[in-house]
C-alpha cells in the first residue's frame, strides 16, 4: 500500500524494537509473533494535533495486547487481511467491510493476520469528549463509547472516510490543509463528523438535544439565517434580529451549536449545495453555488473538497450513476 510513504517512522524485523517504537506512539503493550514468525513491520504516521493518521503492517501473524488505551480512540480499518478484536466482553472480526473502534476503558487484545495492513486514525479522547460535550451543551456523565464495529457501507461512514482520504492525499503531497491555521478546523470536522456518523452511547442525546435546548436568541438567529440563506448576512444583521450583543450571540452559538453564527451559516449553505449537487438536476456547479450564496466559485470548490473529500464536480458526476 502507498499510504503516507513520505512519513515513515520505521520498518524493521526486530520484535523488541518494533514494540518499543509503536509504544512511543500509542501505549505500552505486548507484541507476540504467532508461532515465532519473523516480522516485516512498517509504520507510517502523519500527525495534526489531536488527530493522527497511520499506516501499519507487521508482516506476520501477531498477538497485540495493549490492555486499556485510556487516552485515545483508535479507529482501525484493515486495507488487506483481517484482525480479531477483543474489547471488553466483545469479540469481532474486522476487515475491509468494517473498521473497529474500541472503547479506551475496555481491556483490548488483538490478533492481526499475516497479511493484515491497517489504516489507523488516532484521536485524543479528551479532545473528542470535549467536542461532544460542546455539541450536547452539557458535561458527560459517562465516558464516550462507540459501537465496536464501524461498517464501511454506511453512507455517513463513507463520507467520514472520504474526509480521511482527503487528508491522506494532502499529507502524501506534503501540502496539508492544516497549514496556515487550518489544523483546528480539520480536526473539528473529523471529530464532529465521526460523532454524527458512528453510533455511540450519546447518539440519542446528540440528535435530540442539539437543536432543541438553545436559547431564544440562537433559535431566532437560526430562523433568520434559514429564511435568508442565499443573501448576504452579517453579524450586525443577526444582532438586529435577535436584540442581543455580538458577544452574547457568539457565546450562544459556541455553546449550543459548537461554532460561530457565520460558520453555522456557511455549514448550512454547504449542506444545501451538496444536496443539489447530489440531485444532479441539470444545474451547473456555478449555478448551485450561486443559489446558496457562494460568490467565489474557486473558494467554494476548495472548501467543499476539504469538508466532503471530493470536489463539487465529482459529487455531481458520482450522483449520475
Amino acid at each position: 500500500m502507498d499510504l503516507l510513504t513520505n512519513h515513515e517512522l520505521f520498518h524493521s524485523d526486530d520484535v523488541d524494537f518494533v514494540r518499543a517504537e509503536v509504544a512511543k506512539v500509542y501505549c505500552d503493550h505486548k507484541l507476540t509473533p504467532v508461532k515465532g514468525n519473523s516480522l516485516r513491520a512498517r509504520h507510517h504516521r502523519a500527525k495534526i494535533a489531536d488527530v493522527s493518521l497511520n499506516y501499519m503492517q507487521y508482516g506476520a501473524e501477531v498477538d497485540i495486547t495493549p490492555g486499556e488505551l485510556n487516552d485515545f480512540f483508535l479507529i482501525q480499518l484493515p486495507l488487506a487481511g483481517f484482525a480479531e478484536i477483543n474489547s471488553g466482553n466483545q469479540t469481532v472480526i474486522s476487515d475491509e467491510s468494517a473498521a473497529s473502534i474500541p472503547a479506551p476503558d475496555e481491556h483490548l487484545s488483538m490478533r492481526w493476520s499475516e497479511d493484515c495492513e491497517q489504516l489507523l486514525v488516532q484521536i485524543s479522547r479528551n479532545a473528542i469528549e470535549k467536542r461532544l460535550s460542546s455539541l450536547i451543551a452539557q458535561p458527560l456523565n459517562a465516558p464516550l463509547a462507540f459501537d465496536l464495529l464501524m461498517f464501511s457501507e454506511d453512507q455517513k461512514i463513507k463520507a467520514w472516510w472520504r474526509l480521511i482520504d482527503y487528508m491522506l492525499t494532502e499529507f502524501q503531497n506534503d501540502q496539508p490543509v492544516t497549514a496556515g491555521g487550518g489544523a483546528e478546523h480539520m480536526e473539528q470536522l473529523i471529530m464532529t463528523n465521526l460523532l454524527y456518523a458512528q453510533p455511540h452511547n450519546y447518539t440519542d442525546t446528540l440528535l435530540s438535544k442539539s437543536h432543541s435546548i438553545a436559547p431564544a436568541h440562537v433559535k431566532k438567529a437560526e430562523e433568520y439565517i434559514r429564511a435568508n440563506i442565499a443573501s448576504h448576512i452579517s453579524i450586525d444583521d443577526l444582532v438586529a434580529v435577535t436584540g442581543v450583543s455580538p458577544r452574547s450571540l457568539h457565546e450562544g452559538f459556541r455553546k449550543f451549536r459548537g461554532q460561530s453564527p457565520l460558520n453555522y451559516l456557511r455549514s448550512l449553505r454547504f449542506e444545501n449545495a451538496r444536496k443539489d449537487l447530489m440531485a444532479s438536476n441539470g444545474d451547473s456547479v456555478t449555478a448551485i453555488a450561486s443559489k446558496w450564496g457562494f460568490t467565489q466559485l474557486g473558494r467554494f470548490s476548495v472548501t467543499y473538497k476539504e469538508v466532503y473529500g471530493e470536489s463539487p464536480s465529482e459529487t455531481m458526476k458520482r450522483s449520475k450513476f
